[in-house]
């Protein structure tokens, strides 16, 4: 990718240990919020004078390379009581180049549950997108400025919706408990 599809993609100068370093960026990020402006910071260990801008060029085309792809943020209501975040979640299209990324092994990730537990919610978003997509649906993120959160809300054309949460595990969080105990509905929020 960082050597020869870049190039191959589009007229652009680029240099292949930027775009290197930025998938490394990406994975260490992955399903999370994370703007350009923190991968730019996170890329300069190898390119001090890299911009924003240039940054967000690199996340267009790892997206056009359908390397990246965005999750964007779901909002049920047109106006609402907390204030929704609007960023969107960046996901390797496979968890296995996240790793890849991240130089790590079975061994690593056994060590790091917090880092696996994120590799296995993006996987999980990717499969969700494609399934979603077969059917005309979308697969979107909720985080609101109340703290709550929701891994995965399931949207179809025809406005019904489903909340997924991603563990991995038996273990739940707050969050989703309220969602299953129905006393958090994003869409009355």
């Amino acid at each position: 990718v960082a050597r020869t599809d870049i190039r191959r993609l589009a007229d652009v100068r680029h240099e292949p240990d930027v775009i290197k370093q930025l998938i490394a960026a990406l994975a260490r990020s992955i399903a999370s919020e994370v703007t350009h402006r923190t991968l730019a910071a996170d890329v300069r260990a190898v390119a001090p004078t890299v911009d924003v801008e240039t940054i967000s060029g690199y996340v267009k085309l790892l997206q056009r390379l359908f390397i990246v792809e965005p999750q964007q943020p779901w909002a049920p209501k047109l106006r609402s009581r907390a204030r929704l975040r609007v960023s969107p979640k960046l996901h390797l299209v496979d968890a296995s180049l996240a790793a890849a990324a991240l130089g790590a092994g079975p061994g690593q990730l056994r060590s790091d549950l917090e880092t696996f537990g994120m590799l296995f919610e993006s996987a999980v978003i990717h499969d969700l997108m494609v399934f979603a997509s077969a059917i005309g649906g979308e697969v979107r993120h909720y985080r609101d400025s109340n703290g709550k959160e929701i891994d995965a809300i399931v949207t179809l054309a025809d406005g019904r919706w489903g909340a997924v949460e991603v563990k991995l595990g038996g273990a739940t969080d707050a969050g989703w408990d309220q969602v299953v105990a129905q006393r958090y509905r994003p869409d009355r929020h």
